[in-house]
């Protein structure tokens, strides 16, 4: 699919997800498990780490919607090549009904430009194990590239 960045240029976007896809949008999720993956824009600012780190747990981000997510910690990262790194964190997110859930999360992280285009794939903490090849598989899948210019010869 095709999203703007920050700056209003296209980039396209794809990934394969193990779990139901709402039309037109990026993102899959099995709402009976909780398991899922979305598409983020963020900026390319500072060391990527950062970055995806900067705009997954902000505070106006998915996981701060009923408070700041805690005990953020990082417990890998693989360099795939130059601006293309995946991350994996665990944290402990608030519900609407404000208990704990602690969560597990892989992000892949391409830098397109001045953006940085995620695909978060993750699941509860407890799910994790049944997750997880269904994650790799949705992060594993994740490209992010410039879109080819428009032209009337496109058309």
């Amino acid at each position: 699919q095709r999203i703007l960045g920050r700056d209003g240029l296209p980039i396209d976007v794809a990934f394969t997800s193990p779990w139901p896809t709402s039309a037109d949008t990026l993102v899959a999720r099995d709402y009976a498990t909780g398991d899922g993956a979305y598409v983020l824009v963020g900026e390319n600012l500072g060391p990527l780490e950062r970055a995806v780190a900067r705009k997954i747990f902000a505070g106006d981000g998915k996981y701060a919607a009923y408070g700041a997510p805690a005990d953020v910690s990082l417990r890998a990262t693989d360099v795939r090549g130059a601006g293309d790194s995946v991350f994996e964190y665990t944290f402990v997110a608030l519900t609407p009904a404000m208990r704990e859930v602690p969560r597990r999360v892989r992000v892949r992280a391409i830098v397109v430009g001045d953006d940085v285009v995620m695909l978060v794939a993750g699941s509860t903490a407890n799910r994790w194990k049944l997750a997880a090849a269904s994650v790799d598989e949705a992060v594993g899948s994740f490209s992010a590239r410039e879109a080819p210019e428009f032209s009337s010869e496109m058309v």
